[in-house]
């Protein structure tokens, strides 16, 4: 198929939504005679010409293609179906790739890490600093900051200083399903 052609077959699916093969594959013998171009143009080549557009998304890129094969349309689709099984392995990796970057995300996300949790609280800000430097010492991490509430039964102005600690996994491959059950 010649240049002109494909140019103008391009041209028209580029203008529609849903192009009708049929209507376009008459249209492009009209437009074959009028130049004086080899009318060999059927609603099956229109169709095939589509979906290397679409495939490229880009319709100079699909000319250029196009325009680089002979002049015989079936030649069309030993290529297009060489590039739509090179377009579904290049979806295929970027799945993988996402997969993979979910993988590294939770192992670096501390929040998956956690593997257990407690709470530590004093009636003064002297008892619960106490309370969680010892804490500290076994491993437990300060998480968040300190909740200050006032005393259950007791006078009032008096309150109570509560602290969430936690300890992490220090495995990167650490599996937060196994934590969580």
């Amino acid at each position: 198929m010649e240049k002109q052609v494909i140019e103008y077959v391009i041209k028209i699916i580029g203008a529609s939504d849903n192009p009708d093969y049929e209507k376009i594959a008459q249209a492009t013998l009209e437009f074959c005679e009028q130049n004086r171009l080899n009318p060999d143009v059927s609603p099956d080549d229109i169709k095939e010409i589509h979906e290397i557009v679409a495939l490229f998304e880009d319709h100079d890129v699909a000319l250029v293609h196009l325009s680089t094969l002979s002049d015989d349309i079936t030649d069309v689709t030993i290529p297009f179906r060489n590039l739509k099984e090179k377009g579904i392995q290049k979806v295929e990796s970027r799945v993988q790739e996402l997969e993979l970057f979910k993988v590294i995300y939770d192992a670096a996300n501390p929040i998956n890490r956690i593997t257990n949790y407690c709470l530590v609280k004093g009636d003064t800000r002297a008892k619960i600093e106490l309370q969680i430097r010892k804490k500290m010492v076994a491993g437990w991490k300060p998480y968040g900051g300190i909740a200050i509430a006032p005393s259950s039964g007791s006078a009032e102005g008096n309150t109570n200083y509560v602290q969430a600690l936690v300890k992490f996994s220090q495995s990167l491959d650490w599996d937060a399903n196994t934590h969580l059950d």
